[in-house]
């Protein structure tokens, strides 16, 4: 049993009561015209959710979709058929700050919003007509008062949202934000690694959308201009094998050393290995470190740094075009992961299980070092983090091996 399923067997009846009171019947009357989708999320979330969108739109096929997400967000939904329009949630910004600057007032007041949309030059109100929706939903199974307080801010009919999560929020946040929405999924009852494509799943059966795990797999909607250009940029030559590294992580203490990524593929063997460095710009720095410490390895003939010079669906391109994938525990691993890669994960114990690993188990490999305090919400004990400044190189060699083996 890959651990996947073995993290959905471990929770039980949880299917059931996270249901419980869920928001069918509720929408079963509303035949909502628009809808407003909110990810306030990593780009490694919004890989996870992407498969998600299908099962919405097929639900509700005439009614206007628009996702609201980060910025980076709208590069990788561009060309999504199953959303028609797209806001950055940067924009969302100012009204908040707008709000916070009413003193005595809270989040949850209507006359707030009346206030914000009545001032000439409130960034609300020219925000007001695009995010005037029938069905506002916050599908995040770990939202935080910054999410309520911008779904609060939402003129919709119904608001739907998860409650009983405490990771980003304090219990009075969780109870204080029963107000805002007309329902809520109870993930209270899910362990630290319930897996984050179930979670979606038991979100959409709350909205009254049945959907099976395989179904959920996350979605690409790259273009041909995507594909030419990736080849164009590795121009792998015939018969080396192409290694994609993912090095970078924004945090810190989360990220190996360089010379930690020449002693694994130092352990490969003689194969003759092409490498690609991807990441976004926060990576140029973390992976010049790793390609200058590749230099001079006998089975490495190339190193290709492509760091912050290519748009995500360029990095989704690439990452097609790898034999093999070595990443850190970030969007590049989701991404790979998706594309049924060969890959090796470099995981620590935050949220092990939750968001990774996932996908075919004999595919998606995991590297960590095992501890009694996984599923600490990185709230780590220790000076460093030794689930992850503590894997061996030589475990991700071997899985390595496997990968380029096809074993």
């Amino acid at each position: 049993m890959s651990i996947f399923n073995q993290a959905i067997s471990n929770a039980g009846g949880l299917s059931a009561g996270a249901i419980e009171g869920g928001a069918g019947q509720l929408l079963e009357s509303l035949s909502p015209r628009r809808i407003l989708i909110y990810r306030p999320d990593h780009l490694g979330d919004l890989v996870l959710f992407s498969g998600a969108l299908k099962h919405i739109r097929r639900r509700w096929p005439s009614a206007h979709v628009s996702l609201a997400a980060y910025g980076f967000g709208r590069q990788l939904f561009a060309n999504c058929p199953y959303v028609d329009s797209f806001l950055r949630c940067e924009d969302l910004q100012p009204p908040l700050k707008a709000l916070r600057a009413i003193p005595g007032l809270y989040w949850g007041v209507k006359a707030v919003r009346t206030w914000l949309s009545k001032r000439p030059v409130s960034p609300y109100a020219r925000l007001l007509p695009s995010l005037e929706c029938d069905l506002a939903i916050l599908p995040t199974v770990a939202p935080s008062r910054h999410g309520h307080a911008v779904m609060d801010l939402i003129p919709a009919r119904v608001r739907i949202g998860v409650r009983g999560d405490r990771n980003n929020q304090k219990s009075w946040t969780d109870l204080a934000s029963r107000k805002t929405y007309s329902a809520q999924m109870d993930a209270s009852g899910f362990p630290a690694d319930f897996p984050e494509l179930e979670a979606n799943r038991l979100f959409l059966k709350f909205l009254g959308i049945e959907a099976s795990p395989a179904h959920l797999w996350p979605e690409f909607w790259t273009d041909d201009d995507d594909r030419q250009t990736a080849k164009r940029l590795l121009g792998v030559s015939a018969g080396h094998r192409l290694l994609g590294i993912a090095p970078g992580n924004a945090n810190p203490l989360k990220r190996l050393p360089a010379q930690w990524y020449a002693s694994a593929l130092g352990e490969l063997g003689a194969e003759a290995l092409q490498v690609v460095l991807l990441g976004g710009p926060p990576d140029v720095e973390v992976c010049d470190d790793v390609a200058r410490s590749l230099h001079g390895l006998g089975n490495v003939t190339g190193v290709l740094n492509l760091a912050g010079q290519t748009s995500i669906r360029q990095m989704i391109e690439c990452l097609r075009l790898c034999d093999a994938v070595l990443a850190q525990e970030t969007a590049a691993l989701h991404m790979a992961t998706a594309l049924r890669k060969p890959t090796v994960g470099i995981t620590g114990g935050g949220h092990f299980g939750r968001f990774y690993p996932w996908g075919d188990p004999d595919l998606a490999r995991v590297v960590t070092r095992k501890m009694d305090c996984f599923g600490c919400n990185w709230a780590c004990k220790y000076a460093t983090m030794r689930c992850i400044q503590e894997i061996s190189p030589s475990e991700a060699s071997e899985g390595l091996k496997k990968c380029l083996s096809g074993g």
